[in-house]
């Protein structure tokens, strides 16, 4: 029942992280600081607040879909250790 409970768990982690990721992108895409690229010395503060969830949210998914990964992995190990 515990392989079980982790690989659901991993799966589910794994899909929110990727979906996160999808959404969000990768949290080391290139900002660019709420600046215009037409206008250099505006500076868009609302920009600056959405970049900065965007980063977090894709941190968020990437440990998300690691941590995903590391529960599959346990639920696997389990698995194999129960059917011995």
């Amino acid at each position: 029942m515990a392989a079980v409970f982790w690989t659901i768990i991993g799966l589910i982690a794994s899909l929110v992280g990727v979906l996160l990721l999808f959404f969000f992108g990768m949290p080391y895409r290139v900002r660019t600081g709420g600046a215009n690229v037409v206008v250099t010395e505006h500076v868009d503060r609302n920009a600056i607040r959405r970049e900065a969830v965007h980063d977090k949210l894709g941190w968020l998914g990437v440990l998300l879909a690691s941590l995903g990964t590391v529960a599959q992995i346990v639920g696997a190990i389990l698995s194999a250790h129960l059917a011995h």
